[in-house]
């Protein structure tokens, strides 16, 4: 989503400088007119679509498709820029052909890998393929792993995660692939443990509910 951009330059976006849309299936996509629109202008131009599928995501079967018109509160979007029902509908019957990655409620580091080799797997990306990723049993396992090897003594980025919120874990575990040249080493540590006296800075992920935290 690019904030700032009217409908129809975000359509525009779409058509004439996207080749692979990466869909985030969450619980209330296919509720919000622009993603609708975004998913339909990419159906329309032959757009490869791959949907990242998360585990409240509701797929879009035959007879939810059939009233599809009745689920979406506002058309209005849709309309004025003369998106149709039957253009959305045909999107959505498509769905079930996007190559997928079926994602857990918690991920971990090992998870990002398989995910980034599927994307760049040309041969998945122009079929039906389907990764379904393995949770680890614990998101502190990922945490242990993280420390291994790891020489203390070394000034070090800190990046604070809670085991329960699993969407500051991923981001935290994004920014420790993305961000090495600017940010110099990561490590991840649970927000009940005692920092090191070798931390240098502290990267902190502001999810809700974390200043009501007593840590």
């Amino acid at each position: 989503f690019i904030e700032d951009v009217s409908a129809q330059s975000l359509y525009d976006i779409v058509r004439s400088h996207v080749d692979t849309m990466l869909v985030l299936c969450t619980r209330f996509l296919l509720e919000r007119p622009w993603c609708v629109g975004e998913l339909t202008i990419a159906a329309l131009n032959g757009i490869d679509r791959v949907a990242f599928v998360f585990e409240e995501f509701e797929a879009p079967d035959g007879p939810w498709i059939g009233t599809f018109e009745l689920r979406m509160s506002d058309w209005g979007p849709l309309a004025e820029h003369g998106i149709s029902v039957e253009a959305v509908k045909d999107m959505l019957s498509g769905y079930s052909q996007w190559p997928r990655v079926c994602v857990p409620s918690r991920i971990a580091d090992k998870n990002l890998s398989q995910m980034v080799d599927f994307l760049f797997d040309k041969t998945a990306m122009h079929t039906s393929a389907s990764l379904t990723l393995q949770a680890p049993t614990f998101v502190s396992d990922e945490i242990v792993r993280d420390n291994i090897n790891f020489d203390l003594e070394l000034p070090y980025r800190c990046g604070l995660v809670g085991l329960d919120d699993v969407e500051a874990f991923s981001s935290l575990l994004v920014i420790k692939h993305l961000l090495p040249p600017f940010i110099g080493n990561m490590r991840l540590r649970v927000v009940d443990t005692t920092l090191l006296p070798s931390t240098a800075a502290v990267v902190l992920v502001c999810s809700n509910g974390i200043f009501a935290s007593s840590w």
